[in-house]
């Protein structure tokens, strides 16, 4: 399918209150006046292998930020995970990315 003004728009966002075991994903979405349902896939390497629960967002045509929590993660993994939106047009994929859990940050080279 060609893209259009109308598909959806899906950006995938830095996760919040990443602990040792949980992390909360994020990303912003515009369903473009069609109803909309948004999801993550996560896992611990790039096929993911999990998913949230779908959310509803709606038909507007403004940004909505989707948040979901995931949890017993095991510290000190690599974990990836994008965004995923839907609508009766098109499935869009946000940009992969990627967190560790319980793990501190080192500065390199200084």
């Amino acid at each position: 399918m060609a893209i259009s003004e109308w598909n959806p728009y899906a950006f995938t966002q830095v996760p919040a209150a990443i602990s040792s075991t949980n992390a909360s994903l994020a990303g912003m979405i515009v369903p473009y006046y069609h109803p909309t349902t948004a999801w993550f896939q996560w896992g611990t390497n790039s096929s993911y292998g999990q998913t949230t629960e779908p959310v509803s967002i709606g038909t507007g045509a403004g940004i909505a930020r989707v948040t979901s929590a995931i949890n017993n993660l095991r510290p000190g993994a690599i974990y990836f995970y994008r965004i995923v939106v839907s609508n009766d047009l098109e499935v869009v994929y946000g940009a992969q990315q990627r967190f560790t859990t319980g793990m501190k940050v080192t500065v390199w080279g200084g």
